[in-house]
């Protein structure tokens, strides 16, 4: 008869636990860098704090917000969306603070003065629609809209 020791088995179900709480949290968006976070607050504020934007806020992860992707590894947001919300305000600033960024689409909307400087043909965008019908994607982006 083979004894098994129950300190063993109890060790092996509390691993498996962890794991797939770890692979959860991360499925759900828990994982978010402090900094974008901050920088995603920040525009919100800049955009008037609507209603729209409400589930912006800092007691939920910024990677599981409405219109906000990021990076599962890092946490880095890599994609904001602020999409057809009518909003007349300057380009938000804070944009130039998510350094990760890949993808902006703040279409239909009336922004307006300077895009920030990292957003331009040297930043690492593979897209940017700030003009309703995508208008201004492509190499070449005006500095102001």
């Amino acid at each position: 008869m083979q004894l098994t020791n129950p300190f063993r088995r109890g060790t092996t179900v509390l691993v498996a636990v962890l794991v797939l709480a770890a692979a959860a949290a991360r499925a759900d968006g828990a994982l978010c860098d402090k900094s974008d976070k901050a920088a995603l607050l920040a525009i919100k504020s800049a955009l008037g704090n609507r209603p729209e934007l409400s589930g912006w806020n800092s007691s939920v992860p910024c990677c599981s917000w409405p219109g906000i992707s990021c990076d599962t590894s890092t946490g880095r947001v890599t994609e904001l969306t602020v999409f057809a919300l009518n909003i007349s305000a300057p380009v938000p600033a804070a944009i130039a603070n998510l350094s990760a960024l890949q993808t902006v689409n703040l279409a239909y909307n009336r922004l307006y003065g300077r895009i920030p400087e990292f957003l331009g043909p040297r930043g690492a965008l593979t897209g940017l629609n700030f003009l309703a019908g995508g208008r201004n994607q492509g190499r070449h982006h005006p500095r102001c809209i």
